[in-house]
């Protein structure tokens, strides 16, 4: 199978508590267009495990892997600002649109030409919906990446009171003279905190539909986490083609669902509407059986 599968709507990468099929996980993530090098650091100067690839690297980011840097630098500015209680910047889009008018205006007065000044104004209109999607893919990057952080300092939280109730000689009645915020188990084995945890990311609708931005024509997606959830409460699933079955699972492997819609069924909406024409491109999402 000649095809290219992406796992969605993870960016970055592993995340605790995830159940993919060992012949599944293999398969590449969504690349934003960071420096190669430097996103790998990241993980290891914060003591998270690394980024989770392989990769498929889309060949039309909008952003250099240096602008994409930046933006993520930025994006965590305005995070740990919110966090403060600082007020925030302005968005970057109302630039984005100055640059798009800037173009419409410049095209028209070259050549007078009111064609040519629409289509300068379209293109300069598709680019920053393109940066807006991957600097979408960005964040959601920078989220999960914060999430790694929480589940390390669960990991250490963990070893932790190992170590105390074994200092109590084993015996957790002792442990109760602790304040209860040490005691009290934390992390994705909870249902409601990995609910809460979740609640992090951009919803995965957003993350889908800035994807598509930069995936090749006839690709696949295999559904995990909120996409995955919501494709397995659908009832217009039907088995995989015989062919991705056997490239993907195998034999041996878990029985692969597959879903193909346009891509506002895929994201849930009622209909496509006029500004969304993209909308339209057919879309094959897979899933598993368990």
């Amino acid at each position: 199978m000649s095809r290219i599968v992406v796992r969605l709507p993870v960016v970055r990468g592993p995340l605790a508590g995830e159940g993919t099929p060992s012949c599944l996980a293999g398969l590449p993530r969504l690349w934003p267009g960071l420096p190669r090098d430097l996103a790998a650091l990241r993980g290891t100067e914060s003591g998270t495990p690394a980024p989770q690839g392989p990769w498929f690297f889309p060949e039309d980011l909008p952003l250099t892997p240096q602008q994409a840097l930046a933006c993520l630098h930025g994006l965590q500015h305005m995070a740990d600002a919110a966090l403060s209680g600082t007020p925030l910047p302005a968005w970057q889009a109302a630039a984005l649109r100055g640059q798009a008018e800037s173009a419409a205006r410049a095209a028209f007065a070259g050549a007078g030409d009111e064609a040519a000044a629409l289509a300068a104004a379209e293109a300069a209109e598709e680019l920053e919906r393109r940066c807006r999607a991957q600097r979408l893919l960005l964040l959601c990057w920078l989220q999960e990446e914060r999430l790694a952080e929480m589940a390390a300092l669960h990991r250490r939280y963990a070893g932790g009171r190992a170590h105390l109730a074994a200092a109590f000689d084993g015996d957790e009645a002792a442990l109760t003279e602790l304040p209860d915020d040490m005691l009290r188990p934390a992390g994705p084995e909870q249902p409601e905190e990995a609910a809460a945890l979740a609640a992090m990311l951009p919803p995965w609708q957003r993350i889908l539909d800035a994807a598509c931005y930069f995936l090749p024509e006839g690709a696949l997606i295999l559904a995990e986490a909120g996409l995955r959830e919501a494709l397995l409460e659908r009832g217009d699933l039907a088995p995989a083609a015989a062919d991705v079955q056997e490239a993907l699972a195998g034999g041996g492997g878990p029985r692969l669902f597959a879903l193909t819609a346009p891509l506002w069924q895929v994201l849930q909406r009622p209909g496509c509407p006029r500004c969304h024409p993209r909308w339209e491109r057919p879309l094959t999402v897979l899933t598993w059986e368990e």
